[in-house]
């Protein structure tokens, strides 16, 4: 679940994934006397694993560009690309937990989520758009903190992972979704801004 225990009981880390874990925790003393327990941990959605609160830039790992709604609008179904980063609101983005560490990632310029098209499962095809908030499993991501602290999210309803399609550093390309990658420095890890 990502958190770990120390001998001399503090707990650590970033939950990376919720639900329910079985723990047993061993102790040896100075002569030699040992004892065991054992409990579980209930890890909840809470606030997407750790994803910092507030709208950021979205930057993607491997090519330094930022997550951004195509041509700054408003407009439902716009296409979610790559784009020099700019400053501008259509390149901040917050993520809304929901539950069972699932969240949406809303843009700050139109409030609508970052969603894939008509609900796909297809994998390789440029099809995330903004949609309006809905609860759609289409537009609920899992964040995934990754070990030099960039994120990746997995889409819900096809258990794919937002990606720049091609791995391609042209500024519009639009993004797909692709099989996680969980590691860091790819075209599916975004660091905070």
């Amino acid at each position: 679940a990502g958190l770990s225990i120390s001998s001399s009981g503090l707990i650590s880390g970033t939950p990376t994934a919720s639900g329910t874990f079985n723990v047993t925790v061993t102790a040896t003393d100075s002569t030699s006397a040992s004892g065991s327990a054992s409990f579980t941990w209930t890890v909840s959605g809470g606030s997407g694993g750790g994803f910092p609160s507030g709208y950021h830039r979205l930057v993607v790992a491997n090519d330094s560009l930022c997550l951004d709604v195509y041509g700054n609008t408003g407009n439902s179904g716009a296409a979610i690309d790559q784009y020099t980063c700019n400053g501008q609101s259509n390149q901040q983005f917050q993520f809304v937990p929901t539950s069972g560490g699932y969240g949406e990632i809303q843009a700050q310029n139109s409030g609508q989520d970052v969603s894939v098209a008509n609900s796909s499962t297809a994998q390789g095809t440029p099809d995330i758009v903004q949609q309006p908030v809905s609860g759609s499993a289409a537009s609920q991501w899992l964040a995934q903190q990754q070990s030099d602290g960039s994120w990746q999210f997995k889409n819900q309803n096809s258990g794919l992972c937002l990606d720049v399609y091609g791995n391609g550093s042209n500024t519009g390309q639009q993004l797909d979704q692709w099989p996680c990658k969980n590691a860091p420095g790819t075209n599916q890890d975004f660091n905070v801004r």
